[in-house]
């Protein structure tokens, strides 16, 4: 692989962790919501990952 198909692959692969972070951050920020908190806790973030509603 040439230094650039590297540094490509690096940007997608950072990409994509960025995107599963935002997702993952704003499902357990709906489920701290629905529980009427300003405060996400553990729970919310596991809700998150389950996709658990309440």
């Amino acid at each position: 692989m040439t230094s650039l198909a590297i540094l490509y692959n690096k940007w997608v692969f950072a990409k994509a962790c960025e995107m599963f972070i935002m997702e993952l951050s704003l499902r357990a920020w709906m489920h701290t919501r629905e529980n009427n908190r300003r405060t996400p806790q553990r729970n919310d973030i596991a809700d998150a990952i389950v996709m658990r509603t309440s």
